[in-house]
């Protein structure tokens, strides 16, 4: 059961939305049933208040969230992380997907070489990014309205030189060779 109980918390504490018991049990190779009981000894766990997380059940979803006991510094910490100036990684996300979205994070890694897990949960954070329902694999991400806003921009097509690179022929080719979605 512990090696489940890993499996299932390394899941979560990855994923960006909650994650149902069937998409675990199918990533897991283990039954619903089986994935039900590692969460409830898990949850059980978590309750604990050693713990900075706890896991929160509702109907057949499932994910980590911060300990509310914590939420003073969580709030502070939130607060500080969507005040402070964009990061060097967070401003080419944000230019990947403004060019090129309807963008998946996998498009998004390609494009820039690096993970950007961490990078889109800031911009959604901020409102910046939106992104599309479904599963992890096949999500997209766009800009948001509040970020037009911020730009004082109307349409994304109002953005410098935004014809030409949105299709830059350099990234449809990138885009077009065998990626990591082939391999993952």
């Amino acid at each position: 059961m512990n090696s489940i109980q890993s499996n299932i918390e390394s899941l979560l504490f990855i994923a960006q939305r909650p994650l149902s018991i069937k998409k675990i049990s199918a990533l897991v190779h283990e039954s619903e049933h089986d994935i039900k009981e590692a969460l409830a000894v898990l949850s059980e766990e978590y309750q604990k208040d050693r713990h900075g997380f706890i896991i929160v059940i509702n109907q057949d979803h499932v994910e980590f969230i911060s300990n509310p006991k914590n939420s003073d510094l969580v709030r502070e910490y939130t607060k500080e992380e969507v005040a402070g100036e964009l990061t060097r990684a967070g401003l080419e996300t944000l230019t990947v997907i403004s060019y090129r979205g309807p963008v998946t994070k996998v498009e998004i890694e390609q494009i820039r070489g690096v993970h950007c897990t961490l990078v889109l949960r800031n911009l959604l954070l901020r409102g910046y990014i939106e992104s599309s329902d479904g599963a992890e694999s096949e999500r997209t991400y766009s800009i948001s309205m509040d970020f037009l806003r911020h730009l004082g921009v109307q349409s994304i097509a109002e953005l410098p030189d935004y014809e030409t690179l949105n299709a830059h022929e350099f990234l449809d080719t990138l885009l077009d060779a065998p990626s990591q979605k082939e391999h993952a």
